[in-house]
């Protein structure tokens, strides 16, 4: 979530920086910032490893802490940590297109 939320800020930020600069005034009109629908999130889920996905789902969906994710993957709280930021790089370059 934080991954979209700062993809659509840069991009909401850039878009406005370029109108100002095209159009020469400060006040451009108001533009809708990009489409983040769900679907584009959960297609770039699917393209997680496994246990990259099961641990970014049950931490940020699940708002579980590390500690209970992995208690449930079985594995070390380190392991789930490793997992998250692979999966937070990935879903940043998928993103970033949106």
């Amino acid at each position: 979530m934080t991954t979209a939320f700062n993809v659509a800020k840069r991009h909401r930020s850039r878009t406005r920086r370029e109108r100002e600069l095209l159009l020469g005034v400060s006040e451009a009109p108001k533009m809708p910032g990009p489409d983040t629908r769900p679907m584009d999130i959960a297609k770039a889920l699917r393209q997680l490893p496994y246990r990259q996905r099961q641990a970014t789902i049950l931490y940020y969906w699940g708002d579980l802490p590390t500690v209970a994710v992995a208690e449930l993957m079985d594995v070390a709280e380190g392991t789930v940590r490793a997992h998250l930021a692979a999966a937070r790089k990935t879903l940043g370059l998928e993103l970033e297109d949106v």
